[in-house]
């Protein structure tokens, strides 16, 4: 008796000092990564709708180069890290190319411009996408930018798989 007691008590232990370790271990790994978000401008839609080029900006599309799903613009110490992001010259022909190819889900749903922001609401980048959902995880020790959509083009392209709602990303 006396000792299911104490083993009791030392797993008490063993547990407090794992969920101490753990939370420690998750606000040291989120002090350095931290969600983003997407605030909708008007500005910076009329911005990528006259095909300016922003100054300083590594520009970023998702997709084929005929037929783009986004288009991201990142301050110079900020860049992506993803084969699903294609690096490209800003020069204002090449802007106005990907712009007018841009990918747009339906016909009611336009692309829209925002600023991309770190988890402190400071700027980091632009986005003009007609894409909804988006996720923005900004680490700011290392000054990459993760960026996830939603892929209607895998959705579209593979009814039998909808109800399961899993993506080719995901893997």
């Amino acid at each position: 008796m006396l000792r299911v007691l104490w083993l009791k008590r030392r797993w008490c232990r063993l547990s407090a000092a794992m969920m101490i370790w753990i939370a420690v271990f998750l606000t040291a790994h989120g002090c350095a990564t931290g969600q983003g978000r997407v605030n909708r401008s008007l500005d910076i839609t009329r911005a990528f709708e006259s095909y300016q080029v922003f100054p300083n900006h590594t520009y970023y599309y998702k997709g084929q180069p005929t037929r783009p799903f986004a288009i991201v613009a990142l301050q110079p110490d900020y860049q992506i890290h993803s084969r699903f992001w294609n690096v490209f010259d800003p020069d204002p022909q090449e802007l106005k190319r990907l712009v007018d190819a841009l990918y747009e889900d339906r016909d009611d749903v336009y692309p829209y411009g925002a600023y991309l922001l770190d988890a402190k609401g400071r700027r980091v980048g632009l986005w003009y996408s007609s894409l909804r959902t988006v996720g923005v995880t900004v680490d700011s020790t290392q000054r990459l930018v993760s960026i996830t959509t939603d892929q209607p083009w895998v959705r579209d392209d593979r009814k039998a798989f909808r109800r399961f709602e899993f993506y080719l990303e995901d893997f």
